[in-house]
């Protein structure tokens, strides 16, 4: 629907831009959104106007499965799970310019099979710095006989993500991640910080969010 509203409008790229592009990256993306409960960030007026998290997803098409689970805040949430091609389409055909995965999959959910690192620039911070503090975490991760892989976050970041055999909790996940991002910064303290408060984090340092 609306394939001719504008979501990119400096650039001119259109709704129907958004939709098609998925279309054509669907066989590279699908396999790592599979059996992952999502969380939609839509945008429906493009990227520059007011957008939202949506969990969950109320009566959609048969063919979009989903799966109810239970939250912090004691109710059920039906997540949207990502199997196939029209549901991919169907969930950017809602705006959702962004989908956020779950680092574990439906039938282990309690075991992550990724952990990621979130490498966010303060201001004024070169992108060769970032890609700096990446190798970092890598050099750390490869302490620890992993392999790491990076993507840009589509901001001024970068996304590290280590494969994990869905073995270990979130718990011991977590644990295991503040530890590395506390080691680069403890390495590299004139790049790298772990400070999560903005008015604390000192200017000009890359923040490795490892939650």
């Amino acid at each position: 629907t609306s394939l001719d509203k504008l979501y990119w409008p400096e650039d001119g790229y259109t709704k129907g831009d958004l939709v098609r592009y998925y279309y054509e990256i669907s066989k590279y993306i699908l396999p790592f959104l599979k059996d992952r409960p999502l969380i939609l960030k839509r945008y429906p007026n493009g990227i520059g106007q007011p957008a939202f998290h949506q969990h969950d997803v109320d009566e959609p098409p048969e063919f979009v499965r989903t799966v109810t689970l239970a939250v912090e805040e004691g109710h059920n949430v039906d997540y949207l799970v990502c199997d196939n091609l029209a549901t991919l389409l169907y969930v950017t055909n809602l705006g959702a310019i962004e989908r956020h995965p779950w680092n574990s999959r439906v039938r282990n959910l309690d075991r992550p099979d990724w952990c990621v690192f979130d490498l966010d620039p303060g201001d004024g911070v070169e992108f060769a710095s970032i890609c700096e503090v990446a190798l970092y975490v890598k050099e750390v991760i490869g302490r620890a006989g992993l392999e790491c892989f990076a993507k840009t976050s589509g901001s001024r970041g970068i996304h590290v993500y280590v494969p994990l055999k869905p073995v270990h909790s979130y718990k011991q996940v977590a644990e295991f991640a503040e530890r590395t991002a506390s080691t680069v910064a403890e390495e590299h303290p004139d790049l790298a910080t772990v400070e999560r408060s903005l008015k604390k984090r000192p200017r000009g340092l890359i923040y490795v969010d490892y939650l």
